[in-house]
């Protein structure tokens, strides 16, 4: 009987695949437990399109089980309501069907369906974003699914829960439940789909955290799996990411090699939601190797794809690349008309986050293009309208952290209620078991209580009067307050959208001498110079702390604007950074940041001549305690420095300016030589003994 149980069972699943099939199967003389695979399999055939064909199984199920008092069917015919639940988005009943079926598989001692509906649960919990329980429920799924001898099972939810993790920001624990599955994957018995699907997790974790060169580690595993698979959906995704890792890693070699491939490839197997992603990376592929007639054709492609399906937001997305491509070989005339288009579909959508981006994108780039082609009135136009986009974008993702924050205040308030609720019950429960002893106790005592607060209440009414006026004192202290903190805002707003007008003014006269290079190169350093201190009114107007700077987010606003100042002449420049989190303080903040915008702009005009694909700018910035001395190198491995250079005889004048800065906060600079062989100018300076 096991072996026919055994046959019969597999020649279900793995043979009887139509449903014409199942139904033949079923119509024969079948052991109970088949008979309930068949069903549950033959209604999956109609999930998730035909819902009402799906649900006349699971009743045809649910009937089975009563007839032949089948606990299993029973449970099984709940999960499969579970699933129509979950599709419907009606998550409590999915919930409640899910957890009665897991109470019958644990009462009849079915691990596999016990972990199951736990695993069920918690993608429930998944779909609807409650990933802290879904992350509980795989947790559980994930301890039981390793007592039973089938290890794809114990892999497939190990993958599950580290995903949910992710989205929790617990990349730590992700890991951990990741790599701890490493020697399971390398079994024999694990199907090839699953180690796909592991590796590609791993790859895409490390890419989010910009780990590119562990990703494509985990890429290249994956590839290699993939390669022996018939998933080409997978293979083209894995073969795409490769050719975008490459590319940020500054290998072009090798980018280029994986570019082809998936061209190739997709030609063979046209899949169509990757074709997007296919035409946009093979434009940027020509664009870098300089066959710019190749790159606008995938552009268009591109263009064309997306106008075919009607979507505003995915057409001006397609205008906006094709307008910067333009931009960037300098054919400023088609591209003002792309970016008009684009702005032009935009104008009428109700724009989310990504759409707001969009926007400041392409007033930044129409604001660059106006002043190209002699047209400073409607450059600084459009630069304005890319600020006010670009911070109203930043208004709006921190009303979105506030409201996040206070949803999960509300979240932890109920609970906390839900708790002393609880708390609330037993106490009555407990008091009601009482014997009239304690009830006698209780009403001497309650005597007691009125007659020391018949002596303490004239204290009290003393007291009460002086806690009064100490409290109209401190509101009055914190309404005033108040009032300066907003007016001390809105000094640093003020200040700092001075500075910017300063820089819009620049960049329309730059206009004048655009045949001046020497006269365009000192007014885009200038305008480094006004930015970087604008952005420290910015960060302090945007804060609490009007006294100190956050490190992390100035630095990198610093390195965004270097590398959008610098894209067109070195856009094969990368950064990389190495900043301790922290606070500086204001009086430090600013001679910080025009001593960085200083050695970043003599590194990209010196070091880099020649184009490099490896070329790199590193900056590293560390504080001592208090915030009130810092270590800050900012090193390339350019062309070096000439010998016999002397930074001190040296003319330039940002060098001066540098000198002047380390020179007033009694600091120290030194230039030294790299291992790659190129500049690295190493500032120390304790503002503590300044002072």
């Amino acid at each position: 009987m096991l072996f026919l149980l055994f046959t019969l069972t597999t020649q279900v699943r793995s043979q009887m695949t139509t449903r014409d099939s199942l139904k033949s199967v079923l119509a024969g003389d079948l052991v109970d437990s088949v008979r309930i695979n068949a069903i549950i399999l033959l209604g999956k055939t109609y999930y998730p399109k035909q819902m009402d064909s799906f649900l006349y199984h699971g009743n045809a199920l649910l009937d089975f089980g009563e007839k032949t008092r089948s606990k299993k069917a029973k449970a099984e015919a709940l999960h499969l309501f579970a699933l129509a639940d979950r599709k419907q988005k009606a998550y409590r009943n999915a919930v409640k069907n899910d957890s009665s079926a897991l109470h019958i598989f644990k009462d009849i001692n079915d691990t596999m369906g016990h972990s199951r509906m736990l695993k069920s649960i918690a993608k429930t919990y998944d779909t609807e974003k409650d990933y802290d329980k879904s992350a509980a429920y795989y947790a559980k799924a994930l301890d039981l699914a390793k007592s039973l001898p089938d290890p794809n099972w114990a892999l497939k939810i190990a993958i599950d829960h580290g995903i949910v993790l992710s989205k929790l920001s617990k990349f730590d624990e992700a890991f951990k439940t990741l790599t701890t599955e490493s020697e399971l994957v390398k079994r024999d018995d694990i199907d090839l789909e699953l180690k796909i699907r592991y590796h590609t997790v791993l790859m895409v974790l490390h890419r989010y955290l910009n780990e590119n060169t562990k990703a494509i580690f985990y890429a290249e595993k994956a590839y290699q799996f993939s390669k022996a698979s018939k998933f080409h959906d997978n293979h083209l995704t894995l073969i795409i990411n490769l050719w975008d890792l490459y590319r940020l890693e500054g290998d072009s070699k090798t980018s280029q090699k994986y570019g082809e491939e998936a061209i190739a490839f997709f030609e063979k197997h046209p899949i169509e939601r990757l074709e997007y992603h296919i035409n946009y990376n093979g434009a940027r592929m020509f664009v870098e190797k300089r066959e710019y007639d190749k790159a606008e054709i995938f552009y268009l492609k591109n263009l064309s794809l997306v106008k075919a399906k009607k979507d505003s937001t995915s057409v001006a997305q397609a205008y906006t690349d094709l307008g910067e491509f333009y931009v960037e070989i300098n054919q400023y005339a088609k591209g003002r008309r792309a970016l008009k288009n684009a702005e032009s579909l935009l104008q009428n959508v109700l724009l989310d986050t990504q759409g707001m981006v969009m926007r400041y994108q392409i007033y930044e780039y129409l604001s660059s293009v106006d002043s190209a082609l002699g047209d400073p009135t409607s450059s600084l136009y459009h630069y304005k309208r890319y600020v006010a986009f670009r911070d109203s974008l930043k208004i709006k993702e921190q009303k979105q952290h506030m409201v996040e924050m206070e949803l999960a205040y509300e979240s932890d308030k109920k609970d906390r209620e839900i708790r002393l609720l609880s708390t609330k019950n037993e106490v009555q429960r407990l008091k009601a078991g009482q014997d009239r002893n304690l009830r006698i106790g209780l009403i001497i005592g309650g005597a007691l209580a009125l007659l020391l607060l018949g002596v303490t209440y004239g204290k009290y009414r003393t007291k009460n009067r002086v806690l009064t006026t100490i409290a109209q004192q401190k509101a009055a202290i914190e309404e005033k307050s108040r009032e300066n903190e907003m007016l001390v805002r809105e000094i640093h707003h003020r200040v700092k959208n001075n500075l910017q007008i300063t820089s819009s003014l620049l960049n329309a006269h730059a206009h004048s001498s655009k045949h001046d290079e020497r006269v365009n190169q000192i007014i885009q350093e200038s305008q480094n110079r006004i930015r970087s201190m604008a952005l420290i009114h910015q960060n302090l107007y945007s804060s609490n702390n009007f006294s100190k700077v956050e490190t992390t987010s100035y630095f990198n606003n610093l390195v965004e604007n270097f590398r959008q100042s610098y894209a067109r002449a070195h856009k094969y420049v990368r950064f990389k950074s190495e900043i301790q989190p922290g606070e500086i303080k204001m009086d430090l903040a600013v001679p910080v940041g025009l001593m960085l915008n200083e050695l970043v702009t003599n590194a990209f005009k010196y070091a880099f001549r020649e184009p490099r694909m490896d070329a790199t700018i590193t900056i590293d910035f560390k504080m001592g305690p208090e915030g009130e001395s810092f270590d800050l190198k900012v090193s390339d491995n350019g062309s070096g420095m000439p010998d016999g250079f002397d930074m001190d005889a040296s003319g330039s004048f940002g060098l001066q300016m540098v000198r002047g800065l380390v020179a007033q906060l009694k600091g120290n600079i030194d230039l030294e030589q790299t291992n790659d062989q190129g500049t690295c100018f190493h500032i120390s300076v304790n503002y503590s003994r300044a002072a």
